[in-house]
């Protein structure tokens, strides 16, 4: 008896392994036909019962909806997410599966997909939407750190101080500087160099033998040698934007290891009456009493400053 329901269990399992099989096959199907909606309505119908599958049943699986939610993504960030996602999860399943190499591919195609939409993004002034992306895609190569620069700059334009802010924090920990090297190669039997985007690329071009002397250069910073950037912590920050109050409240350390000093700094806006306050302090963390310094505000050149009576 025993024997006879291990092996009625051994066919149940492998009627379902059969099953799930039968319908990616069917995702790929309508993916090769361009059917993208059909080929993720077919894969969410086995999606509860893949977990239980083993672990090549699952790799396939995800290559499959990685490649059913590109096809249909248009501008979609969240379906472009759902693709990343999935090629994610085949590498993390298994780095040395057979799908890997395919995977790898779809996330590089993916960071392309992103920083395109993005750009469109930008060009209609939808700087939030563009941020995302490109934010996503940075998230996908972390190496590239340039990415999270145009995170940072799209998110300041559409006026999301706060994502700005954390992005451009994270440049500073990272030690950013905006330089980046760039690969050429010359293409065979001609003096036309092309630019890759990776130095993967170029020795795949190199291997072929359709491209020879290849080179490397580097791009200048983005921080102009500041020696302050480099090294910079934000210590503590609060900021407030409400209808009719803002408040940025920070804190640094770019002069701690020259000087002994924490600089703290609170700007207040009040909109309704077009008045700025601002607060300094130079915080001496190696009992310096009598410390001389200048505090200087940058503003904008057509910005009329008025003297008060109490300066």
């Amino acid at each position: 008896m025993k024997k006879q329901i291990l092996i009625a269990g051994l066919l149940m399992v492998s009627a379902i392994t059969f099953g799930q099989k039968k319908e990616i096959k069917s995702a790929q199907k309508y993916i090769k036909s361009g059917e993208f909606t059909e080929a993720i309505a077919t894969l969410n119908g086995v999606e509860g019962l893949i977990p239980n599958a083993d672990s090549n049943l699952q790799e396939l699986y995800y290559l499959v909806k990685a490649e059913s939610y590109i096809g249909g993504a248009g501008n979609d960030y969240e379906k472009m997410n759902i693709a990343a996602a999935a090629y994610e999860k085949v590498l993390s399943l298994n780095k040395k599966s057979k799908y890997a190499a395919e995977a790898k591919l779809g996330l590089q195609e993916m960071i392309n997909i992103l920083l395109m939409s993005a750009q469109l993004d930008q060009t209609s002034q939808e700087y939030l939407k563009g941020s995302k992306k490109i934010y996503r895609g940075y998230r996908l190569s972390k190496k590239d750190t340039i990415y999270l620069y145009y995170a940072a700059s799209l998110a300041k334009d559409g006026q999301d101080y706060n994502a700005a802010i954390n992005y451009y924090e994270e440049l500073i920990e990272l030690g950013y500087t905006g330089i980046k090297e760039e690969f050429y190669a010359t293409k065979k039997g001609t003096k036309e160099e092309t630019k890759f985007g990776t130095e993967e690329e170029r020795n795949i071009a190199l291997k072929k033998g359709e491209y020879i002397i290849p080179r490397s250069k580097f791009t200048k910073s983005k921080n102009k040698g500041s020696k302050l950037f480099q090294g910079l912590k934000i210590i503590k920050k609060n900021i407030i934007f409400e209808k009719n109050y803002w408040k940025v409240h920070a804190s640094h350390d770019g002069y701690l290891k020259r000087y002994g000093i924490i600089h703290e700094r609170k700007i207040e806006f009040y909109p309704e009456q077009i008045k700025f306050v601002g607060h300094d302090k130079m915080i001496s963390k190696n009992g310096i009493k009598n410390l001389k310094f200048e505090i200087r505000f940058h503003l904008e050149p057509n910005i009329k400053i008025m003297k008060t009576q109490d300066n």
